[in-house]
């Protein structure tokens, strides 16, 4: 997608990959029932921007069920595609969370039947739409503004250490120690627990779109659901508009260059 798309409001951009609740394509090829494909969601994340706002918030509106955006595409477990080679799989694909999720834990094997190759492209199609509609963002933030940040916005289960936000910055080479501290510090003035790259690290698209060398800084950003979701960790709750500020906070606070704004008062 071209840039010109994407004019430039801010040299924030949030991305929101695993949100998309639309399973109407899935039905045949599923063998579980569609809720059972829920928990692969970050359930209601989009729910944690404005697509409005002040920053440009690119969706994947795809559910992770159908291609995983924050998988790098030798992540596909070849298995599952009918008539392609077997390969060595990578730990995710062997996993079976890979590009296209193969199983999950409690339920098995997700799938009734190997994708067409023709399946395959068209989930492809969308794969490669998103990253290029970063791409573009980040490209247009940085022309206007000289540098560009993304925000790549998660949940997570509840952690067992307690902590309620994880900073994934892919070990700082997708995003400097200065940048990740500033973010590290507005989750700390809110009184968030926080971890840095323990458990998550930052997936492909930090990965692909962070270049702290080249003014781009992007950092994976995975909340504890307890936060903004109801007690059955199903639908947004009491918790949303507080954790919704935070992250706006935290958004203002990069697109000033950094400066950590102080705390309104209530």
């Amino acid at each position: 997608m071209p840039s010109a798309l994407f004019p430039a409001i801010s040299p924030v951009v949030i991305s929101v990959a695993h949100a998309g609740r639309d399973y109407s394509d899935l039905g045949e090829l599923a063998r579980v029932p569609l809720d059972e494909l829920r928990p692969l969601e970050d359930r209601y994340a989009d729910a944690l921007t404005d697509p409005g706002g002040a920053h440009r918030v690119i969706l994947f509106d795809r559910p992770r069920a159908w291609i995983d955006v924050n998988r790098e595409t030798h992540d596909l477990d070849s298995s599952m595609i009918s008539g392609v080679p077997a390969r060595i799989l990578s730990p995710r694909a062997r996993g079976g969370l890979g590009l296209i999720p193969r199983r999950l834990a409690g339920v098995g094997e997700i799938w009734r039947r190997p994708l067409t190759r023709e399946e395959l492209d068209a989930r492809l199609f969308d794969y490669r739409a998103f990253h290029a509609a970063l791409e573009s963002a980040l490209k247009a933030a940085r022309a206007a503004f000289g540098r560009a940040v993304l925000i790549d916005l998660h949940s997570m289960p509840p952690l067992a250490n307690g902590v309620q936000a994880v900073i994934g910055n892919a070990h700082n080479a997708a995003c400097d120690r200065d940048t990740t501290e500033t973010i590290a510090t507005v989750l700390r003035d809110a009184g968030i627990s926080i971890a840095l790259n323990q458990p998550y690290a930052g997936g492909a698209i930090v990965r692909r779109h962070g270049r702290p060398a080249l003014g781009v800084q992007a950092f994976q950003l995975e909340l504890d659901r307890r936060l903004y979701l109801d007690a059955a960790l199903d639908r947004p709750g009491d918790g949303l508009p507080r954790l919704r500020d935070v992250i706006d906070r935290i958004a203002a606070t990069l697109a000033s260059d950094g400066a950590v704004l102080p705390i309104a008062a209530e």
